[in-house]
């Protein structure tokens, strides 16, 4: 006999139902097992909770992105108001240095995705470059993209932690759930087995226990849409732990980049101490020899 397939934690929920409701209805029906329904049943009245919890989770994640989407809105006008203003200051000049000190080596369009990425990293720059200038205009714009870059990060934030939660969730307590979900069906089929075997010959039909479970769908080939919504989760795991990467590297580059100006920084004023040093040496040196009588000696 073939005991029940084991159930992906992934597994949508509605799915775990269907299989819990066949195991539990059938133990029901049948005299010898309705001593084996009232755990399943139980299982069955964890789900909502379960159900809930992660509805809960996903709906902040979605929350969020839908922040992050409005306040990228903000970001890319930004943008477009940067670049106007600043070809007006340089009288459409693209190749000038304070246009290309802001776009670097990308195009406005090319700045603008994705959501609250490369951008706001770059932007991050633009209130100290804006206001080195004589503008005010420019300065105001700069004003407004410092807000733009704190909202960007605190909502960035503000995603990951939520996402943060679902994963948490997701690995955690739902896991844990279809791990009962799993050991529950495993052990009722071990009982069914058992009390099958313990029935005189001929009494119990073949397949007694397997017919508790939906051995129907234990086997069954993935649909397109199963693929394709489990390839878009991963995907999008996949995309928001490079974003982290990314994250990660710009802070380890920027602290090694502080490190290494802070030293020859620290190198440059020893230098010039010692120079210090040398001038008044030199010059000391000049008003001693001043001061020694000139001639032939006599």
């Amino acid at each position: 006999m073939a005991s029940p397939r084991t159930i992906d934690a992934d597994e949508p929920l509605d799915d775990i139902d269907t299989e819990l409701a066949h195991t539990c209805l059938f133990a029901l029906a049948c005299p010898l097992t309705t001593a084996l329904a009232p755990p399943i049943a139980a299982l069955r009245a964890d789900l909502p909770a379960v159900r809930a919890l992660q509805a809960q989770h996903t709906d902040a994640v979605q929350a969020q992105e839908a922040n992050a989407l409005f306040v990228d809105d903000d970001g890319n006008t930004l943008v477009d108001e940067v670049k106007v203003a600043v070809l007006a200051d340089v009288k459409g000049d693209y190749q000038a240095p304070l246009y290309k000190q802001l776009f670097i080596d990308k195009s406005p369009t090319q700045l603008k995705k994705p959501v609250l990425g490369d951008q706001l990293g770059q932007m991050r720059a633009w209130p100290a470059i804006l206001a080195s200038t004589s503008s005010p205009a420019l300065h105001a714009l700069g004003l407004r993209t410092a807000k733009f870059v704190a909202q960007g990060d605190a909502t960035n934030a503000a995603l990951a932690s939520a996402q943060t939660k679902l994963d948490t969730f997701l690995s955690g307590p739902r896991a844990a759930y279809v791990d009962k979900v799993n050991a529950s069906r495993k052990l009722t089929y071990g009982k069914l087995a058992e009390l099958a075997h313990s029935q005189p010959a001929g009494t119990m039909p073949a397949g007694f226990a397997e017919r508790f479970f939906l051995h129907d769908t234990s086997g069954r080939a993935a649909s397109t849409g199963d693929v394709e919504r489990t390839v878009a989760r991963l995907q999008k795991k996949l995309s928001r732990h490079q974003g982290i990467l990314t994250e990660l590297n710009q802070k380890q580059a920027s602290a090694q980049k502080t490190k290494q100006d802070a030293a020859v920084a620290k190198k440059q004023e020893a230098l010039a101490l010692a120079q210090k040093k040398v001038d008044d040496a030199a010059r000391e040196l000049a008003a001693l020899q001043a001061e020694l009588p000139s001639g032939d000696g006599a």
